[in-house]
């Protein structure tokens, strides 16, 4: 359970590194900037009127500059200048009148230009260039954040960070569980690998008592001079079944063969049978179905395989489908399956019409008095093997 929690986490540890990589990097900004949904639009909106305002007050310094300036040849200065020499071109008696208007409007000018600059006072000027460098680095910052982050609007970065915050945080409480986790996966991996030890150990022993049984039961199945062997070899693979590979051979004479290579279909039939037999009541299934088990027996040999199947049928139910005559007659019921057209009936048959079709398959026909004799016989030996 440790380790699949273990993978598990693992994996999303690669998701959230994979996606949400550039949190780290970006939270720091945001934080700072303690942004809101609706702070991109604020900023872009402060942005433009600092810098409409910022022009404005530039517009009109320079202006007042241009008209009393004397670096830029003020038109203050040469108004001034002209007006004193008209001043000179007046009659005498006009001259004085007429000066002192003109002074008294140089110094009107003069006034208001000073009131002018005021309205536009240089530390205005440069609260404004400070605050719309700030507003400009952090509308910068946003838009570096979105490129790192891989979106395309504001709400989409708050999404994304908030989200990644949120897995950032899993992911640290998850690298302080990890060492426990793989502290625990370790420790039911050494447990695991004691109990597959141990699980061998009970398979060897299981394995040479039950190989020497289906060796016997072969035996007696037409299979002389055939041992049945069963090979344990072990694995560093840890699987739901244990540690090791679990294969069946026979070997007749030195040569040792996989039984999926050295037998042939009947024979893998009377080794599934001999299988069977050789295991204790509990690993058996509620019901066997062999078919044609004796392929390739006759005689002695066939009616021995009858006599394995009648033993195991006293501890499971046996459905056999057979044409041997021997191995039929061995059976608490005789089922027949005939075909006609295109329906398969299948009946019960007993008493004669049984003694019938052993006959039939003894002979290919039923009548025949030797077959018929030879089938009561086999039906009375069935009846022997019953009581016993």
């Amino acid at each position: 359970m440790s380790d699949r929690r273990l993978r598990d986490a693992r994996r999303r540890e690669q998701e959230i590194t994979s996606t949400y990589g550039a949190v780290a990097e970006i939270s720091p900004y945001l934080e700072r900037l303690k942004l809101t949904p609706e702070s991109e639009e604020k900023l872009n909106s402060d942005y433009e009127a600092a810098e409409h305002e910022l022009k404005r007050l530039r517009d009109l310094r320079s202006r007042c500059r241009m008209l009393s300036s004397p670096e830029t040849c003020g038109i203050m200065d040469d108004l001034s200048e002209n007006l004193e020499g008209m001043m000179q071109l007046l009659p005498a008696e006009k001259r004085e009148e007429y000066t002192e208007t003109s002074q008294r409007i140089i110094a009107e000018l003069n006034g208001l230009l000073d009131q002018l600059e005021e309205l536009a006072p240089t530390e205005k000027l440069d609260d404004l260039e400070a605050e719309l460098e700030q507003l400009e680095t952090t509308i910068g910052i946003i838009r570096k954040c979105k490129r790192l982050a891989k979106v395309s609007t504001f709400h989409d970065l708050l999404d994304y960070w908030h989200k990644g915050e949120e897995e950032m945080t899993w992911l640290a409480e998850f690298t302080k569980t990890q060492e426990q986790l793989n502290e625990s996966v370790a420790r039911a991996k050494q447990e695991l690998a004691k109990t597959a030890k141990e699980l061998h150990a009970m398979r060897t022993s299981a394995a040479e008592v039950l190989q020497k049984r289906v060796t016997e039961n072969l035996n007696s199945l037409a299979m002389e001079n055939t041992q049945f062997h069963i090979q344990l070899t072990e694995t560093n693979k840890l699987r739901a079944n244990g540690a090791e590979n679990v294969e069946f051979t026979l070997s007749r004479g030195n040569k040792e063969i996989p039984v999926a290579k050295a037998a042939s279909g009947g024979e893998l039939s009377r080794i599934l049978l001999a299988i069977q037999v050789s295991l204790p009541a509990e690993m058996l299934p509620p019901t066997l179905v062999f078919d044609e088990v004796e392929a390739g027996l006759g005689g002695q040999a066939a009616y021995l395989t009858g006599l394995k199947l009648k033993q195991l049928a006293s501890r499971v139910q046996v459905i056999l489908i057979t044409h041997e005559a021997s191995i039929a007659a061995l059976a608490d019921q005789h089922y027949l399956v005939e075909r006609i057209g295109d329906v398969s009936n299948v009946s019960l048959i007993e008493g004669e019409r049984r003694v019938q079709e052993i006959a039939r398959m003894l002979s290919g026909s039923a009548g025949a008095r030797e077959a018929e004799a030879h089938a009561r016989k086999l039906l009375g030996l069935a009846f022997a093997a019953n009581k016993n």
